[in-house]
């Protein structure tokens, strides 16, 4: 009997440390939100939305995220609608594995090693900005390393960051504090953060930050 309860321990704990990277069906629930697995690559003519930097409150904005299995994606894309300005999504030139557990070790080895993979495609400009939106899932209690491959191409003093996350069972608060303390980050103003695993508590936390 106690084997068995520490074999399923060990498994809840390997699925709340990968976060946002759990999810094998078509749909999972967390709190009253219902996010859809969409592990199907984006195209960036698809995703992302340039030169428009002005949102509805006056401010230039970018959301920008890293998605592997769609849900970071979809809060990006729910803040994006909610607020506008302009949305781009963080590729890399590897490609992560479609199987979960491979990409649970291939995060895990990332992490370890402060790897910075390889971006793809253009970066915008941050200049161009007055608030960046920067999302991600959590994977093994830290943000994915092309997050801060990211992060490593801009000087953000100036800039008013916003972090938000995906988890299946981290919050932002156990990944925020590498970002924030992160040398391109000095200078950044940071407002209030978010674990976006409610699709209610979006709106609201938005409303917060003047958007």
């Amino acid at each position: 009997m106690k084997k068995k309860l520490y074999i399923l321990i060990g498994g809840l704990i390997v699925l709340g440390v990968i976060g946002g990277v759990l999810i094998h069906t078509s749909t999972f629930f967390s709190g009253r939100v219902s996010m859809t697995f969409d592990r199907k690559p984006a195209e960036a003519s698809a995703t992302d939305s340039l030169g428009h930097p002005k949102a509805k409150n006056g401010k230039k904005v970018l959301v920008a995220y890293f998605s592997w299995g769609g849900n970071t994606r979809k809060v990006a894309r729910h803040i994006h609608d909610r607020i506008g300005g302009d949305i781009y999504e963080i590729r890399t030139v590897k490609t992560y594995p479609d199987d979960y557990k491979a990409c649970v070790e291939d995060a895990k080895m990332e992490i370890e090693t402060n790897a910075r993979p390889e971006l793809s495609g253009n970066l915008p400009d941050l200049k161009n900005y007055d608030t960046l939106f920067l999302g991600y899932p959590v994977w093994w209690y830290a943000a994915p390393r092309p997050v801060m491959t990211f992060i490593d191409h801009y000087n953000f003093d100036g800039k008013e960051v916003i972090l938000f996350c995906t988890s299946g069972g981290s919050s932002l608060s156990e990944t925020d504090r590498e970002i924030m303390e992160y040398p391109a980050m000095q200078g950044a103003n940071f407002g209030e953060g978010l674990t976006a695993n409610i699709e209610g508590d979006i709106d609201p936390w938005l409303a917060r930050a003047g958007f």
